[in-house]
């Protein structure tokens, strides 16, 4: 599976920590939320973004065996 999700809104400093630790630090509890249930699978998910730019979430995921 590969899921996107973008929007065009405002966007956030998405800087090089977005692992749990760093999006802890900065706040970002809803997407704290989708990294800890994407490591739950197994799932590779990238967050990008920039201020005035929009948020893009890239989520892939394998299942094992199938």
């Amino acid at each position: 599976i590969d899921l996107t999700i973008e929007d065009d809104g405002k966007g956030f400093e998405a800087g090089t920590r977005l692992d749990l630790h760093g999006l802890a630090a900065q706040k970002h509890f809803g997407l704290m939320g989708m990294y800890e249930r994407a490591v739950l699978i197994g799932a590779d998910i990238q967050f990008l973004s920039a201020p005035g730019s929009g948020t893009k979430i890239r989520i892939h995921w394998k299942r094992d065996g199938h």
